[in-house]
């Protein structure tokens, strides 16, 4: 990052704040790019020469990555990147399928909230399939994120969706290597979104929630199996 780039997003005004976010998003985008679900030490040093920062946004945004279950501290040095196991993956995508199945039940009780959803959904699973097997897969990851918010969203619940945000994380850090290294994945996770918006479109609330938990158990699948290979 540029120091003129640098010194637009943290701006004279506010600057601990933003720049706090500056290294928040880098030290967070590393980590779930990194597919190889290693632990990783991540000096405060080497973020803030990178990104042109002191040490304390960085230990800030150490901090908030913490308490997010990304990295754990190392006093006075930096941070180490938190693997994902095989029961974290379980335990997540089980959460999440509480938070969607509910925010569909929610959204289903109301028919224009319904049809704009479908439409929404529908538009973002055409999006996925145009993606297909691009060269950038974090594209395709931040789309599929995009996918399932949209559902929590239409539920109207602040609470849940912020839930349903932080609980992304430990998905995408091993989502990136899985869409690479594996076409077949894509093929299958838009079959199953489409199906999802096929449910939605006819209204049905128990074959909503099948085709929300039959997408979530198979990515669980595919993801646990990705720990194991790794």
């Amino acid at each position: 990052m540029s120091r003129r780039i640098r010194d637009q997003a943290v701006g004279s005004a506010g600057r601990a704040l933003a720049a706090k976010d500056v290294a928040y998003d880098y030290v967070r985008r590393e980590i779930l790019w990194d597919g190889s679900n290693q632990t990783r030490f991540i000096a405060e040093e080497t973020v803030g020469g990178v990104l042109g920062l002191s040490r304390t946004p960085v230990r800030e945004a150490f901090l908030r990555l913490e308490a997010e279950g990304l990295l754990t501290l190392v006093p006075r040095k930096g941070a180490m990147s938190l693997p994902v196991t095989e029961r974290k993956v379980r335990e997540v995508m089980e959460v999440r399928s509480v938070i969607e199945t509910w925010s569909a039940d929610r959204v289903l009780e109301d028919a224009g909230a319904r049809r704009r959803l479908v439409e929404t959904m529908r538009a973002l699973l055409d999006e996925l399939v145009q993606l297909g097997h691009a060269a950038d897969p974090w594209a395709f990851v931040e789309h599929d994120r995009s996918f399932h918010r949209e559902l929590v969203v239409a539920a109207g619940n602040d609470v849940m969706l912020g839930l349903c945000e932080r609980l992304r994380d430990v998905q995408l850090q091993l989502g990136v290597r899985a869409i690479f290294g594996d076409p077949a994945h894509i093929d299958a996770v838009n079959a199953e979104h489409a199906r999802i918006v096929d449910a939605l479109a006819s209204g049905g609330a128990a074959d909503v929630r099948a085709a929300i938990v039959r997408h979530l158990d198979a990515t669980s699948e595919r993801l646990r199996r990705r720990v194991r290979e790794a």
